[in-house]
């Protein structure tokens, strides 16, 4: 019963990143080739985290590979610039590794549990944190979407890199505080994670500020 739950979990989030994307820059195909398009890259990236989730207890450090693929699936299947499809990729994984840093940390307080504690227990408080960051990341994709600007991606150079630069950094930065969590020693951990907390809230609210 549980792995049904992960696995559903998984699935929902993977169709969420895809349509997402593909909403934002348009797909080149209507006909069913667009749609199968769309099928396999929700196949490929659900593999990946299931594979993810199996091996390593924090998915940030392995954020690269589903930017990587969704990326590849942008060029693939959709429309716009390949700086613009760039530019969507990096800031969906952002939004997702910064509400579960956020969310992961915040129940680790409020239940004195661990961010590895929550990964690995199967337990109420695992499912309804797993719950929270689901439905956060569907409407903080909403909100994405409808305040989206069709000239994201056609900017200068000089810009375009600073737009990409600052996602890519705040994923390393969020990459560095969990992993700091994640070992901190008992003694420290409380005051770790409030500050992993407070950090993670202040990357992820930074970004959504500057691309709304």
């Amino acid at each position: 019963m549980w792995d049904v739950f992960e696995i559903s979990v998984n699935l929902f989030q993977v169709t969420i990143i895809i349509q997402t994307i593909t909403n934002y820059l348009g797909s080149r195909y209507t006909d069913l080739k667009g749609k199968i398009l769309g099928a396999l890259a929700v196949a490929i990236l659900f593999i990946e985290l299931n594979y993810i989730n199996e091996k390593v207890n924090f998915e940030g450090l392995a954020i690269i590979v589903p930017i990587f693929i969704t990326f590849i699936y942008a060029v693939i299947a959709l429309r716009g610039s390949w700086k613009k499809k760039l530019y969507c990729s990096v800031l969906i994984m952002i939004f997702i590794i910064g509400i579960t840093t956020v969310v992961m940390n915040f129940m680790g307080i409020l239940f004195d549990r661990t961010y590895v504690d929550l990964i690995e227990e199967k337990n109420n408080i695992r499912i309804i944190s797993l719950v929270i960051i689901q439905v956060l990341i569907f409407y903080i994709t909403r909100i994405f979407l409808h305040k989206r600007s069709e000239d994201v991606g056609e900017l200068s150079w000089d810009m375009w890199i600073i737009t990409i630069i600052i996602p890519i950094v705040s994923i390393m930065i969020l990459a560095f505080v969990l992993e700091i969590s994640i070992n901190t020693i008992d003694e420290f951990r409380d005051s770790g994670i409030k500050m992993a907390i407070l950090v993670s809230m202040g990357i992820f609210v930074t970004n959504i500020s500057n691309y709304s």
